[in-house]
């Protein structure tokens, strides 16, 4: 049957109807990615969905404590982007609250929606400061907390948890957000 117009036409609209359910469906899904955002200037990916979100309650081995603190780089593959987001994913938790004892965080992964308010915890007897970008800098007294509000600027990503930082620190967890 020759390709008229019409069936032409009609080819193309399917196509385009396809395209647009796959998309629905993964953007809803949570798997679409995104990029993201580490005050390292990583491009991780991440997701605006909820759906990848599973409360886990086993902590993280040491090893994985250790490839989710080491964030990939911006010329790192998409497949190591992807496994990263993964297992930082796999961790996050919708705790509301973040407890640190010796400059560490519990959970190591929060997860927050954008615009939610959470509570960072202080457990030490020395104060400290907790950087998430340069703009938002917190200090944190001794047995105190201090309420924190998910809004980090660009939107849904990762950004990294610093505990009293210097120069050349590493980030000692990750804030996870999503719309």
């Amino acid at each position: 049957m020759p390709l008229t117009n019409v069936n032409l036409s009609r080819v193309v609209i399917g196509i385009v109807a396809i395209v647009a359910v796959i998309g629905l469906f993964a953007y809803q899904s949570g798997t679409l990615p995104l990029f993201g955002k580490l005050n390292t200037n990583s491009s991780s990916t991440t997701s605006t969905g909820s759906a990848l979100i599973q409360s886990n309650t086993t902590p993280p081995t040491a090893a994985e404590r250790a490839a989710i603190l080491e964030v990939p780089g911006p010329n790192a593959s998409q497949e190591e982007k992807d496994r990263y987001f993964q297992l930082m994913v796999k961790f996050a938790q919708p705790t509301g609250n973040i407890s640190l004892t010796n400059c560490q965080p519990d959970p190591l992964v929060l997860w927050v929606r954008e615009g939610q308010s959470f509570t960072i915890t202080n457990k030490d007897n020395a104060a400290h400061t907790v950087q998430i970008t340069e703009a938002h800098k917190y200090q944190v007294d001794p047995q105190g907390s201090k309420t924190v509000k998910a809004d980090f600027g660009g939107g849904p990503g990762e950004s990294g948890i610093f505990c009293d930082p210097t120069d050349g620190a590493k980030i000692v967890g990750v804030i996870h957000v999503t719309k």
